[in-house]
């Protein structure tokens, strides 16, 4: 499964959990770089500014309406 279904799982499950609409998402550094790797097909214009800019980009741009984080530790997908 490519690292942005995998997020979308997460977000799902999150929900049915019961907890609230998260505002952000944590990710661990090897999944934001996981999701560099998808294409245009994938991510559409945020394909090319992570292959310009690296994963870091996603806490300037956000991802799906959620402001990014990336951490060193912890799980490799967390919501707030």
């Amino acid at each position: 499964m490519n690292a942005r279904l995998e997020i979308l799982d997460a977000w799902k499950q999150h929900l049915q959990s019961g907890n609230p609409e998260p505002t952000t998402l944590k990710l661990s550094l090897l999944k934001a770089y996981d999701l560099c790797k998808l294409g245009r097909d994938e991510l559409g214009d945020l394909s090319q500014h992570l292959l310009l800019y690296g994963p870091r980009y996603l806490e300037k741009s956000g991802f799906y309406g959620l402001k990014v984080v990336i951490v060193t530790t912890g799980p490799d997908i967390a919501f707030e």
